[in-house]
């Protein structure tokens, strides 16, 4: 009896403190978060979702929270978090982003772009904005607008109003980026520079999170608004011409008595749910061979089919983190369609060198494969675009211009 009560009084003490446990914790996570009137640099809007690392643990994002020094923000598929620093100007993330909140020796606030794109303004009233990212710091002492793209092996920045000054390396001169034009770096799996080149803005080089932003953005002098609604409306017409192709093949193969197969993600582990798993839509085409038989090496001709669909559009299954390289190879796998790929140090991931046995250079030395995520060609390898649900992702051959044929010119 006595024994009884002895672990029932010791039970109640352990409820006891663990309530105060969790008490105590919620309490200390909320004094974690500076107050709005306290914080340098305070999200302002949240559309979707976004995590923010502290001191070693994750915290749910939302509006009105303040960041301080060695945070780190992330943002999830689909979601776009706007920033606001106090007296220096503004960043917003898009989804699949990351970056983290540090001070250099001046005290100034400086933004480290990780991963992914990021939109930034920079309006120097009481103090300066720098951005830190692979391809080195970034500055400016006057109004600008510019975005910063990073992911594995490649740094684009893009100025859409102003003048930044880039600092590679201490020791090498400062380059000074203007209004209209990108500085691309490719970088090895070392992060030492191994291309670098400057050069004109195009409209096709932006991605859907960009070309959006800026029709909203007055400040911009790059774009005129009626060119970005134009290239917004052939992206629009490029994916419902896709729809449009999977619902003949769709309605052919029912008409036919047949099922349309799913190809279903070989990445889903025992403790996902049905929410885990999204779906997107490929395609693989080579129209523009229709027109260049005469030019195809060798042997080739054979592999080009009559109507240049090699893969009718097709859905497939995917989990988060999953890629448009992971993506292709599935497919392919489940088609009996080989492909040709190798892992390059340059680009830090996967190059797709050929698709049905048509490889690059097949038909020139321009020629090769590209592929476009919802009407928009990226400017990164497919082993680092991170898919979002409903993606439509069509992989083209190119004979002429590195995509000139297709539609898309890189440099003005």
């Amino acid at each position: 009896m006595k024994t009884r009560k002895t672990a029932v009084i010791t039970a109640s003490v352990l409820l006891i403190l663990f309530a105060a446990g969790i008490i105590m914790f919620v309490g200390s996570s909320r004094n974690l978060f500076t107050e709005r009137d306290e914080a340098r640099i305070m999200i302002t809007s949240l559309r979707g979702q976004a995590t923010v690392v502290r001191m070693g643990t994750g915290y749910s994002l939302k509006e009105d929270i303040g960041l301080e020094e060695d945070d780190e923000v992330y943002t999830s598929p689909g979601t776009e978090a706007l920033f606001e620093v106090t007296g220096a100007g503004s960043f917003v993330m898009d989804g699949n982003s990351r970056v983290s909140v540090e001070t250099d020796t001046d005290g100034l606030a400086v933004i480290r772009n990780v991963f992914g794109a990021v939109l930034y303004r920079i309006s120097p009233e009481q103090g300066v904005l720098r951005v830190s990212s692979p391809a080195g710091v970034i500055s400016s002492e006057a109004p600008a607008f510019f975005s910063v793209e990073s992911y594995p092996g490649t740094q684009t920045i893009k100025v859409f109003f102003g003048e930044l000054t880039l600092v590679t390396d201490p020791t090498s001169d400062a380059v000074r980026l203007f209004s209209g034009y990108q500085l691309t770096v490719v970088q090895n799996d070392d992060g030492i520079s191994v291309f670098s080149e400057i050069s004109g803005i195009s409209i096709q080089s932006l991605s859907g999170f960009l070309l959006k932003k800026l029709e909203d953005a007055p400040d911009q002098d790059v774009f005129p608004p009626s060119v970005l609604t134009a290239e917004e409306e052939r992206r629009e017409k490029e994916m419902e011409d896709a729809m449009a192709l999977r619902e003949a093949y769709e309605a052919s193969v029912m008409a036919q008595g047949g099922t349309v197969p799913v190809i279903e993600t070989t990445s889903v582990t025992e403790y996902m749910t049905e929410s885990d798993i999204h779906t997107c839509t490929i395609s693989i085409v080579c129209y523009t061979l229709l027109d260049h038989m005469g030019d195809l090496a060798e042997g080739k001709n054979s592999f080009v089919p009559p109507n240049g669909i090699i893969l009718a559009p097709s859905t497939v299954q995917f989990v988060s983190g999953e890629t448009v390289y992971d993506i292709l190879k599935r497919a392919c796998s489940a088609s009996g369609i080989p492909i040709q790929y190798s892992w390059t140090v340059e680009f830090g991931g996967y190059y797709v060198e050929g698709i049905n046995n048509l490889c690059e250079f097949d038909c020139g030395p321009e020629s090769g494969w590209m592929y476009s995520v919802n009407g928009w060609f990226p400017n990164y390898g497919s082993s680092n675009y991170l898919l979002s649900d409903r993606d439509i992702i069509v992989w083209h051959y190119t004979c002429e211009g590195l995509g000139r044929d297709l539609g898309y010119v890189w440099s003005p």
